[in-house]
Order: C-alpha cells, then sequence, then structure tokens
C-alpha cells in the first residue's frame, strides 16, 4: 500500500502510431539564411523551401501531413508549415479562458533547446522553452502560449507569457485556395529563445528542437487533436510524452547558404499531397467493423499458433470464439485491437451526440450487459489524477463501479503510463503511486499501445473456451475473473505453478512482453465444470475505534480509501500507531461448492 496524493484529473494523449502506418522519422531540419524580407502574410512566395523536410502519420495512407521549412535572420528564427487538412484552421480553445490547451485542435507545439543535451552539461534555466501556436476560430486571431522549463516529473517551470503573439512571436496563418490546407508562419525573436540576452544563432550552430503538429478532430472541441510527433534524436527515438523528454528532441542546423539539395522526406511532398487528395473520408472504424462481410471464425488470419489453434478448435466446435463479444474503444482510436483480425467481434459505436458529451473517452465507468473488452490509453501525469484507475479508485464509490463491471463480463484495459515508472518524489519519476492492487481491470506496465498485448490474449481466451464453459462462466458473472486466473497462471514470471501464490503472478502492473498466450487459450480450451476457479472474496473491518482525521471513512483523509468484494484499500499516513484489522474470505465461493482452503499472502 502506498501513499497517494489526489489532485484534478486531466487526461492527455500519449503519441502512438498504429503498427500499419509508417510515419515519417525526420532527425535534422536544416535552416537557412534570409536572402530578402520575409512577409508573414501565410504566402510562401518568398521562401527558400529547399531544406524543407516533410511529416506525415502515414507514408501509404498520409491523413496527417505538413511540410516545414526554416530560415533564420538578425532578428530571429522563421518556420513555415503547410499543412494538408480537411478543415484548416480549426480550433475552438479560447486563450483567454483555457491556456494551455492549444492541443485540442489545429496547431503547432514546437520544443525548442537553445542548450547542449542535458546529459552533457549542467542545466540552465530558460534553456528549454515550449510553444503552442495556432489560430482561435471564434476570435479570428492568432495566438501563442510560450513556457520556459522542463516539463518532465519533478522539472521546474521558470516562467510563462500567457500570450506571446506580439511579445516575440508573430505569425500568419492563410487558407489553401481549394480549401484542403493552409499555411502557418511563425517568427521567433532571438529574445524570446535567449531571453538572458537575445544573441543571434550564427552559421554552424545547431539548436535542438522537436515537433509536434496537430489536427483537430472535428466532432470534439474540447479533447486532444490528433498529433504526429517528429524531428527526433537518432540515439533517442522516443515520440512518447515527448514535451517532457529533452534527450529525444532533434537537430536544428543553421546553414550558411540557402538552395540546398532536398532532404530525404521533402522528396516526398508532392507524391503524398496527391495521394492526400485522393484519400477518402475516414468511415467510423466501429462502422467499418460492423458492417465488414462475417467471416465465421474467430481469426481472420492465422498467423501463429494461437490463431491457428482456436481457428481449428471453432471449426471442430470445442470452442466458442467470439460470437456475443463487443469492443470498445475509449481513446478514439488512439491505441485499438486491429478489429479485422477479430471477425466475430463486434464493436460498440458511439452517437454524435455522446462524443461530443465526452462520452466515449477515458475511463469507463458504466456497465455493459453482454460481454465486452475495452480499453483507453489515456491518462494523467501523476500530479494530476495518474492512471485511469487510479482515477477510478480515488473518487467515492469508484471502485464498486469498477466490481459490478468485473462481475457483468466487461473488462477494461489501461496503460499504468508514469504511475510506476522508477522514481522518487518526482526525481526522474514518482515512483509507485497505486493504492492498492485490484482484478477488476488490466494495468499494463508503459504508456499508449502497451495495453493492446492483453487486449488480444483477454479476446482469444474468451474465444477458446468450450460453449459449455463459455455459458456457464458468463451467466455466473465469472468470465473476466476467470480471464485474469488464467492470465497470471500462464503469466512468464512464474517459475512454477506455485508462484501463483506470489506476487509474481500478482503484480499491480503486467508486463506485455511476459503474457503467454497459447498457454491461456490452452488452459481455456481445456476448462471443465470442476476446474473452474473458485471466485475469491474478501472483507476488511476495522477494529480499532474510528478517529476522526485518521481512519474514519468518511472523512477526505480517512485510512480506508475504498472497500468493495474483492478489494479493499487503505492509505496508512502515520508512524506513530498500530492498526488491526480483521480480514475474512468467507463469501469466496465455488461454483461446484467445494470445500475451499485459503492462502494468505504478501505479494509487494
Amino acid at each position: 500500500m502506498r501513499i497517494c496524493f489526489f489532485m484534478t484529473c486531466a487526461f492527455l494523449f500519449s503519441n502512438i502510431v498504429p503498427a500499419t502506418e509508417t510515419p515519417t522519422l525526420n532527425h535534422v531540419l536544416q535552416t537557412v539564411p534570409v536572402s530578402k524580407p520575409v512577409a508573414l502574410d501565410g504566402d510562401l512566395k518568398d521562401w527558400d523551401m529547399s531544406g524543407a523536410i516533410v511529416i506525415t502519420n502515414s507514408i501509404e495512407e498520409p491523413r496527417r501531413l505538413v511540410r516545414v521549412a526554416a530560415m533564420y535572420g538578425d532578428d530571429g528564427l522563421y518556420l513555415a508549415f503547410q499543412f494538408k487538412d480537411k478543415t484548416p484552421m480549426s480550433n475552438h480553445i479560447n486563450p483567454a479562458l483555457s491556456r494551455g490547451r492549444a492541443w485540442c485542435g489545429d496547431c503547432v507545439q514546437i520544443r525548442i533547446n537553445t542548450g547542449p543535451y542535458p546529459d552533457q552539461v549542467p542545466k540552465k534555466p530558460m534553456q528549454f522553452l515550449h510553444i503552442d501556436a495556432y489560430w482561435y476560430t471564434e476570435g479570428a486571431k492568432a495566438t501563442a502560449y510560450a513556457v520556459y522549463g522542463e516539463l518532465s516529473p519533478g522539472g521546474k517551470v521558470e516562467k510563462t507569457i500567457e500570450e506571446a503573439e506580439g511579445k516575440g512571436i508573430k505569425s500568419a496563418y492563410k487558407k489553401d485556395a481549394d480549401g484542403l490546407g493552409y499555411v502557418q508562419e511563425l517568427f521567433l525573436d532571438w529574445k524570446i529563445m535567449r531571453p538572458e540576452n537575445g544573441t543571434p544563432f550564427k552559421a554552424g550552430d545547431i539548436m535542438h528542437l522537436a515537433l509536434e503538429p496537430m489536427w483537430n478532430t472535428p466532432e470534439y472541441k474540447d479533447q486532444p487533436a490528433v498529433r504526429v510527433t517528429d524531428l527526433l534524436n537518432p540515439q533517442r527515438v522516443e515520440r512518447d510524452m515527448i514535451w517532457a523528454n529533452p534527450m529525444a528532441w532533434g537537430t536544428l542546423e543553421f546553414m550558411d547558404h540557402g538552395k540546398l539539395d532536398p532532404t530525404a522526406t521533402g522528396k516526398l511532398w508532392d507524391g503524398l499531397v496527391k495521394k492526400f487528395g485522393e484519400l477518402k473520408d475516414e468511415p467510423s472504424v466501429a462502422a467499418a467493423a460492423n458492417a465488414a462481410p462475417a467471416v465465421d471464425r474467430p481469426c481472420l488470419s492465422e498467423r501463429n499458433d494461437v490463431e491457428k489453434k482456436l481457428n481449428a478448435w471453432y471449426e471442430a466446435k470445442t470452442a466458442a470464439g467470439n460470437k456475443g463479444d463487443f469492443y470498445d474503444n475509449r481513446d478514439r482510436e488512439h491505441s485499438a485491437i486491429d478489429r479485422k483480425e477479430f471477425p466475430q467481434v463486434k464493436s460498440f459505436e458511439y452517437t454524435p451526440e455522446q462524443r461530443l458529451e465526452n462520452q466515449d473517452y477515458a475511463v469507463f465507468m458504466g456497465v455493459r450487459t453482454c460481454v465486452s473488452f475495452g480499453n483507453s490509453s489515456t491518462a494523467a501525469p501523476p500530479d494530476r489524477g495518474g492512471c485511469n484507475p487510479r482515477f477510478a479508485i480515488m473518487n467515492a464509490g469508484g471502485i464498486n463501479q469498477l466490481y459490478a463491471q468485473y462481475r457483468a463480463n466487461n473488462l477494461y484495459f489501461y496503460p499504468a503510463h508514469h504511475d510506476y515508472h522508477p522514481g522518487h518524489n518526482g526525481h526522474g519519476f514518482w515512483g509507485d503511486v497505486l493504492p492498492l492492487n485490484c482484478p477488476y481491470y488490466i494495468l499494463s506496465r508503459g504508456s499508449s499501445g502497451s495495453d493492446i498485448p492483453f487486449l488480444n490474449a483477454a479476446i482469444h481466451t474468451s474465444a477458446a473456451f468450450s460453449p459449455e464453459i463459455k455459458k456457464l462462466l458468463v451467466e455466473q458473472g465469472l468470465l473476466m475473473p476467470t480471464i485474469q486466473y488464467l492470465l497470471r497462471l500462464a503469466y512468464k514470471a512464474n517459475a512454477s505453478p506455485e508462484d501463483y501464490f506470489t506476487g509474481k503472478a500478482h503484480p499491480a502492473v503486467l508486463d506485455g512482453s511476459l503474457i503467454d498466450e497459447l498457454k491461456m487459450i490452452e488452459m481455456a480450451h481445456e476448462m471443465t465444470p470442476d476446474t473452474v476457479p473458485p471466485l475469491s472474496q474478501i472483507k476488511v473491518s476495522v477494529t480499532d475505534p474510528l478517529v476522526p482525521g485518521v481512519n474514519a471513512p468518511s472523512l477526505a483523509r480517512g485510512e480506508l480509501l475504498c472497500e468493495s468484494p474483492s478489494a479493499t484499500g487503505f492509505v496508512f499516513r502515520r508512524w506513530d500507531r498500530f492498526l488491526k484489522l480483521d480480514a475474512s474470505a468467507e463469501s469466496s465461493f465455488d461454483l461446484q461448492k467445494k470445500p475451499l482452503t485459503f492462502k494468505w499472502a504478501l505479494l509487494q
């Protein structure tokens, strides 16, 4: 059990690239000397675009596409962004009301390090600069937000400029004539990049830089847009949480001449623009999956032994398959299963009204009446609520909603994000800030996409049970407890079956590389009514008198955090007293009414 600090929850996207896409990867952007005065008017006729790079989410299907060029002069740095975008210059974040939320629409976020990489020499104040620049749609004006400092856990914000437009930053925006894109021009005065002295960069210098262009999602006005992260250090190609990772930022090289040879990605521009123009509007992924012709087998492909066995068992009628199973994506396809590979699984599709109300986003606190597997690769920093399960558990009644899902054959998967990284008190990372271990969900080690291997394994395991056993498990509300049991019994951290009764099988955060999916489906397929695992339930009571402000559950700082039939959490905040707890497991049961024995173990 760990002390937890709970503050306002703000969910953020971590960047992820689906496996079917080939994104660009640029390491260097070359900036050339200004050869004639530059007019900030959204027209690039006075630009030398020869050193431009191209950034896209996918070379095959470039739905997010932008070309970036840089020039410099005695006064400052110029950046040009040529966006391809079917809803150009759409950002509804009012800069007077919601500073720092530019990432909810069309925007450019720029990460600047004016010094060496942090591991080379001691860092200096004002060395790191973060800029958000966008066109505010309702206000019909350009706006910019600037923050100096480190945004990593334990980092220090040195200074914030809430309206930087006209205070070291100037910009211009212009829609393309065909309405399928826009130009965003930015000028950054040397004084805003080097506030200590305003010294210009010159030919031969370098600056470290990372870029995050963003495209709004039309049906959402106040939730994260789609971003593509690029311009990365070749030694640290880490797109995830780029704002907190200066070591991953790429390089801006100051050239002594213009008219450069085209860059590797720059050569792709014309072809990618043509592909962009030929792309049809994206249908709802859920609608496309549900409308696809039915293939009557659990796995579309047979790429491995798991998929081969599942299809063979289903054809022999010894496996139930996934008919009646549903998938619920709650991060707007940020991190999703490959639906076509699960032809029997149907997808929940949210209405436009539900999407506008954000009912399709982040932690799910409802209960589905059918077999449901879902995920949301979203989280907040540890000091702003943390991962989704932690947020749910820290709110009144949250744990009982999760238990209701567990017994209603619902299982949701979330990344732990930064809530379990090694560290202490914000230095590096915060360490373990999870208040309890809980079987009602799967918490994966890592950030976006780390939940997908668990989803795949759970859905495949659901397909592997015999029709009779799956029917029994669903009717008794034991499908998800049994899948949890199989996952942990087969977990590769175990050296023997006895390790199931140790912390090796029950870490608070699970590692996707240790899943033994083949063993899981084989055990599920072999299960009989006699081998269905019993349901473990527990009741913990405090026998000491409740002390106001110490262990009274109704008070904000009570030691009893939450209680539910299979998990109860306490947070101990004092060392100067003993607290006696009585624990009972008498409500645990076995479907065959077999007598139970109990093992009590310290897991962590």
